[in-house]
């Protein structure tokens, strides 16, 4: 009995032209060729029958295992209807060759059919599928052009963001670096090319290329920061070399830049190139994606990324997200390059996933590069090896800034001159002697040294009015030590305190050292503190004050440059009383020091209408007070053979040992200059004379307070230089510069 067949098999329906009529016409001819031709298709012959019809014609069949082949002819037309299906392994085209060559046919015309799959879908069916399996291809390639847009712009921000944190300036550092960025791209897009077969393929290898170079951009330009500071040091003072390490980083990092931004100029027209071969007319959306992911990140970045997780891990998440999109091409990349983009991919991502998790050691180890320079040795080992015997570095991240507190204790070449000039320690030895504060890597406060600022800052403009305030307003101070100072005259009733940032704020309540420096001062009840912008604080409130203290960072960018201006010193102007006054931290501010910026800070105060203006200093000269009584002690000593300073003794005739020591003092004490500027809403006299108020103070004293108001500033107005939030003065551009602790 016949099997039937387990599978699908050919079926061949042919038609033979031009064949012999007399072949045609011979039964035993056309039987012979039709037995021959199943056997030599393969197929095992059961039974044989052919008719002859009345005019010549003959029809056959040939019965075989795997199924059949039939036959009729019509020798007058010389044709032939061949139909041959056999089933399994079998060479139905074999047979089919082998009759028409019997045959002597010139033109063979064949239909194959596949019998027993199912019925093809119709043609709309088939646009259905096409339609969605390009949906579907569509859908993946938006995805990808959001994913790699946001990338893009988290890499501009990123780099940009990284050297404002290392040298400061943040608006010329992010012009600089979008510039760059914005150029690189272009020129990337006229490069590309168009090559549309190897699309998939180019986008694969520009993910995998950024997710490197991307990964590596911040570390390696806090490696280039190290360099140039070592580079820095190295050259003598005033060389025409000095500033080539200044130069060489910045060619550096732009180079960098430059990189990044020229490989993600390749990735919009490989996107569109591949959307107009899945999709013509696909342009505008993808550009619509573009822009939306530009749109993602960009909002990612300050409100979630910076604060979160850093400059560091950030750059390494955004790398393993090129790394991931990579992933996303796999569906256009040819099968013979998968097996080797794929282990590319595994591979990256491996190590990205490393170094984000080891992230927070790596910070690490570059923070202490920054803080701890001063270890660095003679050789490249010494210099880049970790700083493992120190201390961690705090740090504390804000939406408006990050907070680093570092360990460190006073060197020996100032700790002498504090201990001549201050009595802290002597008082309270269990105060904190090497916490060290900093604002964006910028200098706040040392916990061995804060009385040379907070005193003269908040008890000098005292002495100079003649008078303590009953109501104070406070302007940043986060840390709380201008507060506590306030709070030492019982005549004070009432401190505002507003600062922006709730860190700084949370920070000095709660941090043990801080809190012993500040004598837990937030927490007296005079004192009202208020987290909010001090320029809206003053639109708001109308309050009016005996004195205002304005204890800002430097400005060193135009964020910080607007609670040094015009119109905002306008509005502290209108909450002060007319006996009042304001003092402010001004940088750069005394006229005695080269490339100073009095004059930014006169013209600004004159313009927001204060006739009086002064400058104060930190100034403190080596015949004040007692301190000649404790130099001629030093001098003693070192007659005696002791080391000062932290220098072995110097074969110096008796009587040089006072001028040297005076010397000496006198260069140390320049370090501890502390510049501020003090004014007045009415034209005033200045008091000179101390007033014994009852505040105990550590270093201030009226030894120190004529040296404290310098009369060589000049009244130099000049409206050129009037800082203003429309048209900034400050801070000054330094294109070429280094940020040193």
């Amino acid at each position: 009995m016949k099997e039937e067949p387990a599978e699908p098999n050919r079926h061949l329906v042919a038609d033979l032209w031009g064949c012999s009529p007399e072949v045609l016409s011979d039964q035993a001819e056309v039987g012979s060729a039709m037995l021959e031709a199943a056997q030599r298709g393969g197929a095992k012959v059961v039974h044989s029958h052919f008719h002859v019809f009345r005019g010549g014609g003959i029809t056959g069949v040939v019965l075989v295992q795997e199924s059949h082949l039939t036959i009729h002819t019509w020798p007058r037309l010389g044709y032939a209807a061949v139909d041959i299906f056999l089933c399994g392994e079998v060479r139905p085209e074999v047979a089919l060759a082998h009759l028409a060559k019997q045959f002597g046919a010139r033109r063979t015309e064949v239909v194959e059919h596949t019998r027993g799959q199912p019925p093809p879908p119709d043609p709309l069916e088939r646009g259905r599928n096409a339609r969605i399996a390009a949906r579907r291809r569509m859908t993946v390639l938006y995805a990808l052009t959001l994913i790699v847009a946001m990338c893009s712009i988290l890499y501009e921000l990123l780099l940009a963001q990284t050297l404002s944190a290392l040298l400061g300036n943040t608006v010329l550092r992010y012009s600089l670096t979008i510039g760059c960025y914005l150029g690189a791209l272009g020129l990337g897009a006229m490069l590309c090319g168009s090559r549309p077969r190897e699309a998939s393929l180019r986008l694969t290898r520009v993910e995998l290329g950024l997710s490197v170079v991307g990964g590596l951009s911040v570390p390696l330009f806090h490696l280039l920061d190290m360099g140039q500071r070592i580079l820095y040091l190295g050259v003598p003072e005033g060389s025409p070399w000095e500033p080539i390490s200044a130069v060489l980083f910045l060619l550096s990092t732009l180079s960098v830049i430059v990189a990044i931004g020229l490989l993600s100029g390749f990735e919009i027209p490989l996107l569109l190139s591949l959307g107009e071969q899945t999709r013509p007319g696909s342009t505008n959306r993808i550009l619509g994606f573009d822009y939306f992911g530009a749109l993602l990140g960009s909002v990612l970045f300050p409100l979630y990324l910076l604060r979160s997780l850093g400059l560091l891990a950030t750059g390494f998440a955004v790398a393993l997200v090129n790394a991931i999109a990579a992933v996303l091409l796999v569906v256009w990349i040819p099968p013979r390059h998968r097996p080797r983009l794929a282990v590319a991919c595994a591979v990256l991502s491996a190590v990205l996933v490393g170094a984000f998790h080891f992230s927070g050691r790596i910070e690490q180890y570059f923070l202490k590069q920054f803080y701890y320079a001063g270890d660095v040795g003679g050789n490249l080992l010494s210099i880049l090896a970790p700083r493992s015997g120190r201390p961690p570095v705090e740090q504390h991240r804000s939406h408006y800034q990050t907070i680093d507190m570092v360990r460190d204790p006073l060197g020996e070449d100032v700790e002498w001159v504090a201990r001549l000039v201050s009595r802290k320690f002597e008082r309270e030895p269990d105060y904190p002697r090497d916490l060290w504060l900093y604002i964006d890597r910028s200098f706040q406060v040392f916990s061995g040294l804060d009385e040379i600022y907070h005193e003269w800052f908040v008890h000098a403009p005292i002495q100079a009015v003649g008078s303590p305030p009953r109501r104070v307003l406070l302007l940043g101070g986060g840390d709380g030590l201008a507060v506590q100072e306030v709070l030492k005259y019982g005549a004070v009733e009432r401190v505002v305190h507003v600062d922006i940032d709730p860190e700084m704020i949370r920070i000095a309540r709660e941090h043990p050292a801080l809190v012993r420096m500040n004598g837990g001062a937030l927490g007296d009840p005079r004192v009202e503190t208020v987290q909010a912008d001090a320029f809206q604080w003053l639109r708001r409130t109308g309050d009016r004050f005996d004195a205002i203290y304005v204890d800002m960072p430097n400005p060193h960018d135009y964020n910080v440059s607007m609670v040094y201006s015009r119109e905002f010193y306008a509005m502290v102007r209108r909450h002060l009383e007319p006996e009042g006054f304001v003092a402010l931290d001004t940088p750069w501010g005394w006229c005695g020091r080269p490339r100073n910026a009095w004059g930014i800070y006169y013209s600004t105060l004159r313009a927001a209408g204060f006739p009086t203006v002064v400058p104060l200093l930190s100034h403190i000269r080596s015949e004040a007070g007692r301190i000649p009584e404790k130099l001629s002690r030093m001098a003693a000593e070192m007659r005696i053979g002791m080391s000062v300073a932290g220098a072995e003794p110097l074969p110096l005739t008796e009587g040089q040992e006072r001028e040297y020591l005076e010397r000496l003092f006198e260069q140390s004490a320049e370090a501890l200059l502390q510049e501020f500027t003090v004014a007045f809403p009415v034209e005033r006299p200045m008091n000179r004379s101390w007033r014994e108020f009852g505040v105990p103070l550590h270093a201030f004293g009226p030894e120190h307070l004529e040296a404290a108001f310098p009369a060589d500033c000049p009244d130099d107005w000049n409206p050129a230089r009037v800082n203003s939030v429309f048209r900034p003065t400050l801070p000054p551009l330094f294109l070429l510069s280094i940020r040193m602790r």
